[in-house]
């Protein structure tokens, strides 16, 4: 069971802690750090705290019309469900596959994550000048080193692994195997650098959800973006799962190019703070 399942059943059934810790077996400390999103748990811890969850269900959820409908109800977004149960009849999320999900109209953006769509809407102006600025100071970097890897931005469609239905868009993401990218229609693998941009819609899935699947998909590096806090949470899960944190006023190495490769953030700051002055944090 994914983390993100048991976060929305402990809500759903008003676990404590203490719960979560008496029907699994795992340390109280480890329970808080991990529900508390301080740490990501390995995958035997994983399996250890789905035991507190073994005997409990999500309510179903079973569509009703068989035409897209954005709308859905304050109680199955309760619930952690995306607007589009009602897309496929006989279908809840949680069971969509890739094809569902090339299915959908051309005007949706989503992603699908374990079989669960998740609607994503437009960026802010802040969270794409931030991509690009970003973008821009890797590409002109890598290109000056002449090697394979490329840098693509959202949207564009990567599929972790042809065994699970996943296909998610992250913001920016560097692919240094070209294989992965023959398919011009989307990458096929796991890329070797993502880095989000977090809003408050995506805050959760970004730090919580996304952080999982990445490391166990082979992610080797993981950047979390918040400018909201002036913050990038830095995770190179081939080092150890190695976690760093820096500023909006620090320059940032790719561990995935040995660190000779950076992001200056406090240039992408003056251009933030330059064209949306200092109240952007709060766009």
């Amino acid at each position: 069971m994914l983390l993100s399942e048991m976060k929305e059943l402990k809500a759903l059934y008003g676990l404590s802690y203490k719960d979560i810790c008496e029907k699994s077996g795992v340390s109280m400390g480890t329970v808080q750090k991990v529900f508390g999103g301080v740490t990501s748990p390995r995958a035997k811890t994983l399996e250890e705290l789905s035991k507190a969850f073994s005997d409990l269900k999500f309510p179903e959820v079973v569509a009703e019309q068989s035409s897209y409908n954005p709308g859905t109800s304050a109680k199955k977004q309760s619930y952690g469900y995306s607007p589009f149960e009602e897309w496929i009849p006989g279908k809840r999320n949680g069971e969509y596959t890739i094809d569902d999900y090339l299915k959908l109209p051309d005007d949706v953006r989503a992603e699908l994550i374990d079989g669960r769509l998740y609607k994503l809407e437009a960026p802010s102006n802040v969270h794409q000048t931030i991509i690009l600025e970003m973008a821009t100071q890797l590409k002109n970097s890598i290109r000056k080193r002449k090697g394979p890897c490329k840098v693509i931005i959202s949207p564009s469609d990567v599929e972790l692994s042809e065994e699970e239905p996943t296909i998610i868009q992250p913001d920016i993401y560097i692919v240094c195997n070209k294989d992965k990218i023959k398919d011009a229609k989307r990458t096929r693998g796991n890329p070797d650098f993502i880095a989000e941009v977090i809003s408050v819609s995506t805050r959760i899935k970004d730090k919580r959800l996304k952080l999982y699947k990445y490391a166990y998909s082979g992610v080797r590096e993981y950047w979390i973006i918040d400018p909201f806090k002036e913050s990038i949470i830095k995770y190179e899960f081939e080092n150890d799962d190695n976690i760093s944190i820096y500023s909006f006023d620090d320059i940032v190495p790719l561990s995935i190019y040995q660190n000779k490769i950076s992001v200056d953030f406090r240039d992408i700051k003056a251009e933030l703070i330059d064209t949306y002055g200092d109240s952007y944090r709060e766009l």
